[in-house]
């Protein structure tokens, strides 16, 4: 495993499926030009993803090769399809950039937190508004008196804290 410097920070995005973590994650990246480490998947490209961009899409051949040889901090297989991220890639990245982002489920977040410890910064992305209409949409819409969403928060002393956030 590489061993991070003092300067160098990986910062994760992680949140239910269809929750926006990717679309924050980007806006954090550019806003403060930060470098995203791709993930590989076996699974085929959606219409709008580019590969290289969105991931690395890898045959199912290609990613056993990669796993038999131990090229992946983590590789979870999710309905059916492989994901993983690769150390080298981590490691070259932050020695370019210093700090990188990366976009995972919850089990990666995870991971990744076991391995590089402090280093990792994990951001939870939840939005209640995952499988219906956008909150403008809604009664009371965004701003109107019940759309405050309250997500407890765990600091890196430990102490929880609540966040309240209007969705």
């Amino acid at each position: 495993m590489y061993e991070t410097n003092d300067k160098e920070w990986i910062f994760v995005f992680t949140g239910p499926d269809g929750a926006g973590r990717k679309t924050i994650a980007e806006m954090a990246g550019t806003t403060i030009n930060m470098k995203q480490v791709l993930s590989y998947t076996t699974r085929k490209p959606r219409p709008n993803e580019t590969d290289g961009i969105d991931y690395r899409f890898v045959s199912l051949d290609e990613f056993a090769r990669s796993q038999k040889n131990d090229e992946f901090i983590e590789a979870v297989q999710i309905d059916g399809n492989w994901y993983g991220v690769k150390s080298a890639d981590v490691r070259q990245e932050l020695q370019r950039y210093g700090c990188v982002y990366l976009v995972l489920n919850r089990q990666g977040s995870d991971i990744l937190k076991r391995i590089y410890g402090d280093k990792v910064i994990r951001f939870f992305h939840i939005c209640r508004y995952r499988h219906s209409r956008r909150p403008a949409e809604t009664a009371g819409g965004i701003g109107g008196s019940d759309s405050a969403l309250h997500v407890p928060i765990r600091t890196r002393d430990g102490v929880q804290e609540r966040m309240r956030t209007r969705v």
